[in-house]
């Protein structure tokens, strides 16, 4: 495993120095005094969060939000990026292991070309700086499209953004969202091959089962 993991590495060796993000161990809680004519939608594009978070947050059951009201944007989330632990459950055929502090790898065993990275970002990460530098990253593989979150699949779902590119040998998907409060990437990388039908649904079943200690 030591070494499909190492060559898996390699593969994405450049991508923190890319995507230049510290990890680091602060953020505070975020609040916002409505205002006449604002919607959650308005409020979460403003803040680049999602209406499912707000309303989460907020223990709201409505989208109705009132004007003088004071909303929760986000919540004092206290962690060290390069710390948090990492498991999922693993299905037969994949391993699944630490690449580095705060990063891992869940890896198709016999094909080291279907993987997915998963990063713990510092909390206090832009999310439109998390994008645009995602976005970077991808160009290198082909034209970056942006795909519609609710797609129907649970993984996506209230994602802050889902990116895709590929070419002739493989494509990429980056999915940044929060788990359990901790603000992650994962980027699903696999063949342009009608194997990926099988093995690539398989990866998102196991990202679903994500837990943080």
């Amino acid at each position: 495993m030591k070494r499909s993991l190492l060559k898996t590495a390699a593969l994405t060796l450049g991508l923190t120095a890319m995507l230049g993000f510290n990890q680091t161990t602060h953020a505070a809680t975020i609040t916002y005094k409505i205002k006449k004519g604002d919607t959650l939608y308005s409020i979460a594009k403003k803040y680049q969060t999602t209406i499912a978070a707000l309303k989460k947050l907020n223990r709201l059951k409505s989208d109705k939000i009132y004007a003088g009201k004071t909303l929760i944007i986000s919540k004092d989330l206290n962690y060290d990026a390069m710390k948090v632990k990492v498991n999922l459950q693993t299905k037969t055929g994949f391993s699944f292991g630490l690449e580095e502090p705060g990063k891992y790898i869940l890896l198709y065993n016999k094909n080291g070309y279907y993987f997915t990275r998963i990063e713990v970002l510092d909390a206090n990460s832009k999310i439109s700086d998390v994008k645009a530098n995602s976005k970077l990253y991808l160009s290198s593989t082909g034209k970056v499209t942006e795909i519609k979150t609710d797609v129907g699949i649970p993984f996506y779902k209230n994602a802050y953004f889902f990116l895709h590119a590929h070419n002739a040998k493989f494509q990429q998907n980056i999915v940044v969202k929060r788990v359990d409060g901790k603000l992650v990437r994962f980027t699903i990388h696999f063949e342009n091959k009608e194997a990926s039908e099988g093995i690539t649904p398989q990866m998102i079943e196991m990202l679903q089962t994500i837990k943080f200690n």
